[in-house]
């Protein structure tokens, strides 16, 4: 029985010294980028499967490179043109990785003789509070990353920002000590990076339970009784509106020390219509499968007083603002859910972006 016992030691004690050796080697522990407790998706390579709720999609690949960046940009920060910042908007989780809007817009600029490289730094469910804290904290910290512009898409998570209580999506370091703990150890672990990779190119996830699940297909169009006064809710919101407008001015700083011109696009959704005059939104059913009857405008409104917000921080600032959300004439087709696009969608985004940025946005000499 000692005997065996000893043979188990060293077999465990020699196993242990080469993972040991194995992270020194190919971890990050003693070199190479170290993102200590940031709470980043980084070295994701996974499949997905989007067919329950994207039209035409199946099985797609959603890849995220050892910096946390999403996109074809010849892996060299360097060689970054353009950062691409939002939410889940711009993240594009549930679109293949050469069809989001960043991935497109930059095909569209390569077709016109333009090779600009454009990196997607989204994460999903970030407002402005998080994009100030990816810059300081993250990006900030990628070596040789020097960007000429940065796109933001922002406004439609802001709506949900108050003064007093701050999301975990835009916290790049988590406040639970736990949670700071693994992320430690998963930001530098190879090993574990690499049973992630494996994982992730096994197994496609069934995503129907998440975003906008089959909202499309369960919804039910209503009529918009109630209808909220835009001027009364600019007062009741002031606050909030003017701390929004504090952030956009905070990021175009931080854009500057980075070197590079911030460029902001107002965001729109996608469940309210007019018809025959009257304005309608989409409701999801209840839990006993029945409907409301009537609808309020007051998630409309308010996204566009938040828009309104950010053209005119713009003009203030005499920065390069585009207003997309009234630019753009979307069908159903074009999303998913009320504000994630379809492939068909991203590519009316893209070709919009590139028509309003094609003689701003040049290729470096």
């Amino acid at each position: 029985m000692k005997a065996f016992l000893r043979i188990v030691s060293i077999n465990f004690g020699v196993l242990l010294a080469a993972i040991v050796v194995a992270e020194l080697i190919f971890g990050n522990w003693l070199s190479g980028p170290s993102y200590g407790l940031m709470n980043l998706p980084r070295n994701e390579r996974r499949l997905v499967d989007v067919s329950q709720f994207v039209p035409n999609s199946s099985v797609i690949r959603y890849t995220r490179d050892e910096y946390g960046l999403r996109g074809d940009y010849r892996g060299d920060p360097a060689k970054i043109d353009v950062l691409a910042i939002g939410g889940s908007t711009t993240d594009e989780r549930y679109i293949t990785d050469d069809e989001t809007w960043v991935a497109q817009l930059q095909a569209q600029f390569g077709a016109h003789g333009k090779p600009v490289r454009i990196a997607n730094a989204a994460i999903d469910g970030q407002s402005s509070v998080g994009h100030i804290n990816a810059l300081t904290q993250w990006l900030s910290k990628i070596p040789g990353l020097r960007p000429r512009y940065v796109i933001f898409y922002v406004g439609i998570n802001d709506v949900a920002v108050n003064d007093t209580t701050t999301t975990q999506f835009d916290q790049i370091v988590s406040p639970s000590r736990s949670r700071q703990i693994r992320q430690y150890i998963t930001n530098h672990s190879a090993l574990y990076n690499l049973y992630r990779t494996a994982l992730g190119m096994i197994q496609a996830d069934r995503a129907q339970l998440l975003h906008g699940r089959v909202m499309r297909r369960v919804a039910r169009w209503v009529p918009v009784t109630e209808r909220i006064d835009p001027q009364e809710m600019h007062k009741t919101d002031a606050r909030l509106l003017d701390a929004y407008a504090a952030r956009l001015k905070v990021l175009t700083e931080l854009t500057r020390r980075m070197g590079a011109e911030p460029i902001f696009v107002t965001q729109m959704r996608t469940d309210y219509k007019i018809e025959d005059g009257k304005l309608f939104t989409l409701v999801m059913p209840r839990r006993d499968g029945t409907f409301i009857a009537e609808g309020s405008d007051w998630s409309l409104v308010r996204l566009q007083l938040f828009n309104e917000t950010t053209l005119t921080t713009c003009a203030e600032l005499r920065l390069t603002c585009i207003d997309l959300a009234t630019q753009i004439d979307f069908t159903e087709e074009d999303f998913y859910d009320a504000i994630h696009t379809t492939p068909i969608g991203s590519k009316k985004i893209a070709t919009f972006l590139y028509g309003a940025l094609s003689e701003t946005i040049r290729p470096r000499d």
